[in-house]
């Protein structure tokens, strides 16, 4: 090896949990590059976040808040509710988002991911393949695209978060995540700064009388509800996190925040 001909690398560290260190970072969602209103702009953000992130190197990590493909859309919005039937099928997304563009931002700073519906299929709910009343309506090609879907997102997305192991991915390949009750909440800190990344997704709940088109609730309807996290697990986990007099700030964060690729500035 020629050591004279080494690229030199830097590493940043993040800062210990007992400083009070700034915490910058950038929140990015509904990551689709061929939207029918790009126009071949379809990077524009991104370069602006990477070229931001060259220049004044001021930003810790991003956090992707869910929809960073849109699975169920395999050209624009104008052929939605369309997803792949197999893992084969679900990375094409991932290959065909995770261009160059993106991997500038993800050389400069690390990403932590959560998920929504489109790295799946359209609003989709654990409870559609659960509920007497909704699996009803489900096939075994529903249960193989959910599989699927999932599995891609911990293999594109979920490894890249605290918590998870290539020894977790292996054991996924070929478990039936319907039935599994895997976890995908987890926390993270920056500084003295705790992050709770919620599921809202996975275990997420509709009543078989709840009406999306009406989110006027029927208070004395039992059914008519949806419950986001689990409160045997995740929300006491949650809880805990939130109790927790360890650290002065304490941030929780879930799915779509509707950034569309937009930078966020915070300290």
């Amino acid at each position: 090896m020629d050591w004279n001909n080494i690229t030199p690398l830097q590493v940043k560290t993040f800062p210990s949990s007992n400083s009070d260190n700034k915490t910058k970072f950038i929140l990015t969602s509904c990551r689709h590059p061929d939207q029918f209103a790009s126009f071949g702009n379809k990077n524009h953000m991104l370069n602006i976040m990477h070229k931001r992130l060259k220049q004044e190197r001021d930003v810790d990590f991003r956090i992707a808040c869910g929809d960073q493909v849109y699975a169920d859309h395999p050209i624009t919005y104008l052929s939605n509710n369309n997803p792949p039937k197999t893992f084969k099928g679900f990375a094409k997304h991932y290959f065909r988002n995770y261009n160059q563009a993106h991997n500038n931002i993800a050389s400069l700073i690390p990403t932590y991911c959560t998920f929504d519906d489109h790295e799946v299929t359209n609003d989709w709910a654990l409870s559609d393949f659960t509920d007497d009343h909704h699996k009803e309506l489900k096939t075994k090609k529903d249960s193989r695209i959910l599989n699927n879907g999932l599995l891609a997102y911990d293999a594109f997305q979920h490894a890249l978060n605290p918590e998870f192991s290539m020894q977790d991915l292996k054991a996924r390949i070929g478990a039936d995540y319907i039935f599994s009750k895997f976890k995908y909440w987890y926390t993270f800190q920056h500084s003295n700064i705790k992050f709770f990344a919620m599921d809202t997704r996975y275990q997420r709940i509709i009543g078989r009388n709840f009406n999306k088109r009406n989110n006027d609730l029927e208070a004395n309807d039992n059914n008519a509800f949806v419950q986001l996290i689990d409160p045997d697990t995740q929300m006491r986990s949650l809880k805990s996190f939130l109790l927790n007099l360890n650290s002065s700030i304490k941030c929780n964060h879930y799915a779509a925040t509707r950034t569309s690729d937009c930078p966020v500035n915070n300290s």
